[in-house]
């Protein structure tokens, strides 16, 4: 090679350096562009693979809300259903509980009793619940009709709490009770 060099000119040589010079410069130049290509490919494959994921996590979080919805939906029916079967009518809490327990009392032949109620927003202005409460003196026997009637009420009538206050020491056989009774109603919207 040194031979072929030697041929020629000195003009011929000053054209090949410089070639050769420009050659290295043109192949510096299209490595660091495929250099730099190749960085903005693997980032650029980064990016992508992280909207991707982010994809799925959102299909992910829809399909999880669509079941929610699908489960509220079923509430709704359900809460229908409880307020057509169990529930008192809207507006009616205090005047129905106390018509169904005065069938009770009469029913079981119990005097009526004294009764406080109470009514009491549950659910912001949409489910109300209304207590009762009142105290009995009378056979066991009798007390227990009393709570055999109030569990075959058709609608959602349960004790919430009983409170012996005498159990026949006074008078043998007599018990004496506090009683507190809860329904519920749907409000009036």
């Amino acid at each position: 090679m040194k031979k072929l060099i030697d041929l020629l000119g000195a003009g011929e040589r000053k054209t090949l350096r410089m070639g050769a010079v420009l050659a290295g410069l043109a192949a510096a130049a299209l490595l660091l562009f495929a250099v730099r290509a190749e960085v903005r490919a693997g980032r650029e494959a980064r990016r992508l693979a992280a909207a991707e994921d982010r994809v799925r996590e959102a299909e992910r979080n829809r399909d999880a809300a669509e079941v929610e919805l699908g489960r509220w939906a079923g509430a709704q029916t359900d809460l229908r259903e409880l307020g057509a079967k169990w529930f008192y009518d809207p507006g009616q809490g205090i005047p129905a509980l106390r018509y169904d327990l005065r069938k009770i009392f009469q029913e079981t032949g119990i005097a009526v009793p004294e009764i406080t109620y109470n009514d009491i927003d549950l659910v912001r202005g949409r489910l109300r619940r209304v207590t009762a409460e009142f105290r009995l003196a009378g056979p066991y026997v009798l007390f227990r009709r009393f709570l055999e009637m109030v569990e075959k009420q058709p609608r959602a009538i349960h004790v919430e709490k009983v409170e012996f206050e005498d159990i026949g020491t006074m008078q043998p056989g007599i018990v004496q009770v506090r009683v507190t009774l809860v329904g519920y109603y749907l409000h009036e919207e």
